[in-house]
């Protein structure tokens, strides 16, 4: 389409040319930002689909330790799973 608008400006319909050559650059800038967009938005789903999963990851090994009999056993050991599963070092 931007082509076509050179085009006609080249042979003097310069109204029509320029028409055509913005529409067409409307087009492609509108299509190239929604394109940006749209690998960001998969970009943030897919660390928050990542995140989610180490979360439940954790949450499944404290409702494992949940099962300990020894009550100070399960505090010590949902103390070590939360201590390292966080991103902090010691």
């Amino acid at each position: 389409m931007f082509l076509v608008g050179v085009g006609m400006a080249y042979f003097n319909l310069l109204a029509a040319g320029t028409l055509a050559t913005i529409a067409a650059l409307i087009s492609e800038v509108s299509a190239g930002l929604f394109f940006k967009k749209d690998h960001d938005l998969r970009a943030v789903i897919e660390t928050y689909h990542r995140d989610m999963l180490s979360s439940q990851r954790v949450l499944t090994m404290i409702d494992l330790a949940e099962t300990i009999e020894n009550p100070a056993e399960r505090d010590r050991v949902k103390q070590e799973i939360i201590i390292n599963s966080l991103p902090v070092k010691s």
